[in-house]
C-alpha cells in the first residue's frame, strides 16, 4: 500500500468471507481470533497516520467490527481523531449522510459504507451524490462495500469511482458493462481473481487510467 492515495472515492466488492473487511481492518483491528496472527496490513493506519479520522457506518453491530468503539452520531461534534464505527436501520443512513453534508465536523475523514447495498439501492441516493462532489474539497475519502457488481448502483461507476477493490464476486462484472469504465480491464482482473486458488485473493482496479 506504499503508493497509497487520498481524496479518493472506492469500491469493494466481495461475496461474504472472500476477505473485504479484513482489507478495511487488517490483523490488527479484527475482532476474529483466526486474524490475529496473519500480519495483514489494514488501510485503517494509514488513514490515521495521514491525521485524518476514520468512521465506519454500518446497518448492524457487525462481529468484524467488535474491537472499534461506538460513536453517537449526537458525538459527532466532539470526536477530533481515532476511528470510531456507527451503525443505524437502512433507511436511516441516508438521512445520516445528509447531516454528514450539512456539518464541517466531517472533514478530514475517511467514511466506510459497510454492506451499502442495503440502502443505496440501484441508484444512489441525492445525499451520497452530494457527498461524493464534495468530497475533495473537504478532504473526505468514501469507500463502498458491496457483495457484488448487481447490488452496486449504476451511477456509482459514473460519479468519480477513483478504484475498483475486488474480491471474489457471485456474479461478473458483464451486468454492469455498459457502465463500468475501463470494462476490459476491470474483466481481466475479475478473471484473475476468479481463478486464484486463495478464497480472500483480491486485486486493486485503477478505473480512471489504462
Amino acid at each position: 500500500m506504499s503508493d497509497f492515495r487520498f481524496n479518493q472515492v472506492g469500491i469493494v466488492i466481495g461475496m461474504r468471507g472472500t476477505g473485504k473487511s479484513l482489507f478495511i481492518l487488517g490483523s490488527k483491528y479484527s475482532s476474529k481470533a483466526q486474524d490475529a496472527n496473519l500480519g495483514i496490513k489494514n488501510i485503517i493506519d494509514i488513514y490515521l497516520n495521514k491525521g485524518m479520522k476514520v468512521l465506519i457506518i454500518d446497518t448492524l453491530d457487525h462481529p468484524s467490527y467488535r474491537k472499534i468503539p461506538i460513536i453517537d452520531q449526537k458525538n459527532f461534534p466532539l470526536w477530533k481523531k481515532g476511528v470510531v464505527r456507527t451503525y443505524l436501520e437502512p433507511e436511516y443512513i441516508p438521512l445520516l449522510v445528509s447531516i454528514i453534508n450539512k456539518t464541517n465536523d466531517m472533514n478530514n475523514t475517511a467514511i466506510i459504507f459497510e454492506d451499502a447495498g442495503k440502502y443505496t439501492d440501484t441508484r444512489l441516493p441525492r445525499p451520497f451524490k452530494r457527498l461524493i462532489a464534495d468530497s475533495k474539497q473537504r478532504n473526505i475519502d468514501i469507500i463502498f462495500m458491496y457483495h457484488c457488481f448487481m447490488d452496486t448502483p449504476t451511477d456509482v461507476f459514473r460519479k468519480g469511482v477513483d478504484y475498483i477493490k475486488l474480491f471474489k464476486t457471485e456474479d461478473s462484472p458483464v451486468v454492469r458493462k455498459n457502465n463500468l469504465r475501463l470494462f476490459d480491464k476491470v474483466l481481466t482482473s475479475y478473471e484473475r481473481v476468479k481463478n486464484d486458488k486463495s478464497n480472500f485473493y483480491g486485486e486493486t482496479i485503477d478505473t480512471r487510467t489504462n
